[in-house]
């Protein structure tokens, strides 16, 4: 019996599908299904009945998984033993930013990693729920993103506290007549949000709920760019950090207001538990940590620093 096809029939009866486990081992479905239909032909036996939605295990595909867990979970703790053995960071960590701290975090990341020579990083790009998914699915291995939800299989570091602001155009801001924005008056504005895919919007229907507010949704768009294009044009108002608003800011195109009270929320750096023992990731967790530092420290980021530099 081959590893590899004890491993592809562990995944996909975790996962109850062949796409989902393919994507977990980061493999062609063709080749996943080849594996279980080897090893099937092996024992003899049919492990899974296929349906429209994935699969079910048949009696023995469940008898054959319940042999092999503890197994499965042993080499797992083997390989995550054997990495934090390594002394100098090396291998590709893929690292999931949300679109404003990929713009102005990702580079800083990427330049600073530069000491490790056989470190490589891989970035990509998306809104919270996509992040979710891929931190589900084990196709990244750090993430800094908002407020992220609570899981088993994940290390949760809260790097920046980080008010939230009305951002408008200058004349709009200046209609309002306030140095800050009641929080109780919000449901009085016309409003441009991102979707609930976003954490921000997330958060805003979870305010909304428990002050007994019915939000104006002017549009709703996906896109932080488009949303500043819009409330530039004087047809809304937005919620938003300064880290994502600090140009339109300084060229004067947008301005903003505190909330009264204050609003907020936290960024944090996200890995995966069973990789907390690995040396590339630590490393990247801390020139992470190190470059949210340097950034709030420079001014560029606001808000209160929740974990020391390392």
């Amino acid at each position: 019996m081959k590893f590899e096809d004890l491993e592809a029939f562990y995944e996909v009866a975790k996962h109850q599908s062949f796409s989902k486990a393919a994507a977990s081992l980061r493999t062609a479905q063709s080749a996943l299904s080849r594996r279980v239909a080897r090893l099937e032909h092996q024992f003899g036996l049919k492990l899974f009945n296929r349906h429209g939605r994935g699969v079910r295990m048949t009696a023995e595909g469940q008898a054959l998984l319940d042999k092999s867990d503890g197994l499965m979970h042993e080499l797992e703790s083997i390989e995550s033993f054997g990495r934090g053995l390594s002394v100098e960071p090396a291998g590709k960590i893929v690292v999931a930013f949300t679109p404003t701290s990929g713009q102005i975090l990702g580079p800083l990341v990427l330049q600073a990693i530069q000491k490790y020579p056989k470190l490589t990083l891989e970035l990509k790009e998306g809104f919270t729920g996509a992040i979710h998914d891929w931190l589900s699915r084990g196709l990244i291995d750090v993430a800094v993103l908002y407020d992220p939800e609570r899981a088993a299989g994940l290390d949760i570091l809260p790097l920046l506290r980080e008010p939230l602001l009305l951002a408008g155009a200058p004349h709009m801001i200046a209609a309002l007549r306030h140095k800050s924005y009641p929080v109780k008056e919000l449901d009085r504005l016309p409003l441009v949000l991102p979707s609930r895919s976003h954490s921000l919007r997330r958060l805003l229907d979870r305010l909304a709920d428990q002050k007994k507010l019915k939000l104006q949704l002017r549009n709703q768009v996906d896109g932080m760019r488009t949303i500043k294009g819009i409330v530039e044009a004087g047809l809304g108002y937005t919620i938003f950090c300064y880290a994502g608003l600090y140009e339109e800011i300084r060229a004067g195109t947008l301005k903003t207001i505190p909330f009264s009270p204050a609003l907020a929320w936290t960024f944090c750096l996200v890995s995966l538990k069973e990789s907390r023992n690995s040396a590339a990731v630590r490393a990247v967790r801390e020139t992470i940590i190190s470059q949210v530092h340097q950034l709030v420290d420079g001014g560029l980021w606001q808000g209160t620093l929740l974990v020391k530099q390392r």
